[in-house]
């Protein structure tokens, strides 16, 4: 009885003693790794590290959690989590694409932008003067995205070279492979000057990251992960903290403990001495506080001034800023462009050092009379440069700026050059005044202009050997084409604003594919409805049949000994389908109006938003465009 009371204390307690070791066991989670460095990088002997790294393990060490890294580029990050080889990946920014497949925490973990470097000589410092340059950027990265746009805003042509990781993007730079190189702030600045480079200056793109996991995978880790940084990142000393403080600032702050026996040996010498111990540790205590108060007001002002100056950076404005005696404090990449000066020559000077004296005389007096007014004001002057002698009319407004305590410290300006709108306001003025008789004149000079630039492209295409200049000539000869047919039409029909579409299209449509040599081989199947239209819709419509028709005769039939085109054009109510179709050899999958580079494909792309219209392609046995729009 007392063997079976023994064994069965014994079972009682192996089974507590394995399920113990059981729960113990921690869970493992695979993390994406690659090279960020301080946040994430693998170090010369292989192992993983870096800011994200010491907050997992703390993560780990307080939800028994075991992170486990697997190492390759940010490219290999994402497509690990898109497979499930990974279960979390670090430092995501956010995009619609990447929602697709991931879910973000909701806590973001830092808030960085895009940053521009460059070698320590390079003279760059605006966006305008990238033009022609090589950028390396990362493969994949949000930023290298972003970029991409904002120099296309600006119209400004880059070649960029993608690379693997930021460290390969310094190095490209660095050995002159590139001119300039993308990366995180963050990682920017700890690593320039490893490679003998320097910030441009031109900043872009703010934005949180976050941990991310498979999408509807790993909810209750996610949680758990804003869990933890919610709580550690409204505690003054954490975890989250030191992290940062050990790989952004260089060194993890102490947190000074007293022991048992000093804390006894104080009490002994009585409360003087205590007491001065506790102003003391206060007084640390204050400071501290202090000092994390101040540095996260330094990184939101860091944060502001990032977005401020992309602002100011971008905005198609001129902006600029003189103290109250005319001397120059700052000014926009949009003001250098303007006046033909780098902001180094301009900040520290006046008008009178870059400008003629009758400009820089009509600027201070400007000056002066916004800060004599006390509040903004705003001027519209014909003004005239130095070089070249252009005239632009340009629209100013003057903001007086004060100090905290009132004293006026400078002026703030705001231009615009409005030399087009004016221009234009002047022309319509002038049309308006004309008579009704003289419009048709002026439809017959207009045709006899475009015979003459016709005439003109014709004798450069017989001259020319370049079969890429000949085709793009041939391009433009067959769009003046399409212009001069409107034009004959309506010269010849008494009602000029409008037309009917299927004497103008029928008649364009033959034309346009009479020019190519391969128009023998060619049969069309046209259909179009008897319907009159506007002018200001015809227009376009016309340039649209001709850059479609153009692309079917160059691309559609190569290879091919005779081909079909169909156009046809219908209405349904106040709904108008056009669709040009043939049996050719196909368009390829990469090729759409929504990201073509091609000039007659953008063009369409225009055109069809400017009559407020859809356009669509659909493959297969050939290819047809869609066009739909309310007539």
């Amino acid at each position: 009885m007392k063997k079976n009371k023994v064994c069965g204390i014994l079972i009682i307690f192996f089974i507590l003693y394995a399920v113990g070791t059981f729960a113990a066991v921690p869970r493992t989670v695979r993390v994406g790794a690659f090279n960020s460095f301080p946040l994430i990088f693998q170090s010369r002997d292989g192992a993983i590290t870096g800011l994200y790294v010491d907050l997992l393990d703390a993560i780990g060490q307080k939800e028994n959690l075991r992170f486990e890294y697997v190492f390759g580029t940010w490219q290999d990050g994402l497509d690990r989590i898109k497979t499930g080889k990974v279960d979390m990946l670090t430092s995501v920014g956010y995009t619609d694409e990447r929602f697709r497949f991931m879910d973000y925490c909701h806590t973001p973990l830092l808030t960085t932008w895009g940053e521009l470097f460059t070698v320590t000589t390079s003279n760059v410092n605006g966006i305008l003067q990238l033009s022609g340059k090589k950028i390396s950027v990362l493969k994949g990265d949000i930023f290298y995205k972003n970029f991409r746009e904002l120099t296309a805003k600006f119209g400004v042509s880059c070649t960029y070279v993608e690379c693997t990781s930021y460290e390969d993007v310094f190095k490209a730079v660095n050995s002159g492979i590139s001119d300039a190189g993308i990366v995180d702030v963050t990682f920017g600045t700890a690593k320039c000057r490893d490679y003998n480079l320097r910030s441009s200056g031109i900043v872009f793109n703010p934005l949180d990251v976050f941990f991310t996991t498979l999408k509807d995978k790993n909810r209750d880790l996610r949680k758990l992960l804003d869990r933890c940084l919610d709580e550690w990142q409204h505690q003054e000393v954490s975890p989250y903290s030191q992290a940062k403080q050990k790989w952004i600032y260089g060194s993890v702050g102490a947190v000074p403990v007293l022991p048992p026996w000093l804390i006894n040996f104080l009490f002994a010498l009585g409360v003087l001495i205590a007491g001065g111990i506790v102003f003391i540790i206060l007084l640390k205590l204050q400071v501290r506080r202090a000092t994390a108060e101040i540095r996260q007001r330094e990184n939101l002002l860091r944060s502001s001034e990032a977005r401020l100056r992309t602002l100011v950076q971008t905005i198609p404005d001129l902006i600029w800023l003189k103290d109250k005696d005319g001397v120059y404090l700052s000014c926009n990449s949009m003001f250098e462009h303007f006046f033909g000066a780098r902001e180094s020559d301009i900040v520290g000077r006046t008008d009178y050092d870059f400008l003629d004296r009758d400009l820089a005389d009509f600027f201070r007096e400007k000056d002066r009379a916004a800060m004599q007014a006390g509040r903004p004001t705003s001027n519209e002057e014909w003004i005239t440069y130095a070089s070249s002698g252009r005239q632009a009319f340009l629209e100013t407004i003057k903001t007086p700026m004060y100090d905290d305590s009132g004293v006026l410290i400078g002026v703030l300006g705001i231009g615009r050059e409005i030399t087009d709108r004016k221009n234009a306001e002047e022309k319509i003025k002038s049309l308006l005044s004309e008579k009704e008789l003289l419009l048709r004149e002026v439809h017959h000079r207009i045709k006899n202009n475009m015979n003459t630039i016709k005439g003109l492209l014709s004798l450069q295409i017989s001259s020319e050997k370049n079969p890429s200049i000949i085709s793009s000539l041939q391009d433009a000869e067959s769009r003046v084409q399409s212009m001069m047919l409107l034009y004959d039409k309506l010269y010849c029909n008494e009602n000029y604003m409008d037309m009917f579409v299927d004497e103008y299209l029928k008649t364009l449509v033959s034309e346009i594919i009479s020019i190519f040599p391969n128009s023998k081989t060619v049969t069309t199947d046209v259909d179009i409805v008897h319907h009159p239209f506007h002018l200001n819709l015809l227009t376009p419509l016309g340039i649209i049949v001709n850059e479609l028709l153009t692309n079917i005769m160059k691309y559609a039939f190569v290879g091919r000994t005779s081909g079909k085109i169909s156009v046809r054009f219908s209405i349904s109510g106040s709904h108008a389908r056009m669709e040009i179709s043939d049996d050719g050899i196909g368009i390829p999958e990469t090729v759409a109006f929504e990201e073509s580079t091609g000039f007659g494909l953008t063009l369409v792309s225009m055109l069809v938003v400017q009559i407020c219209g859809t356009i669509s392609i659909k493959r297969g046995n050939g290819t047809t465009f869609i066009l739909d729009f309310n007539c």
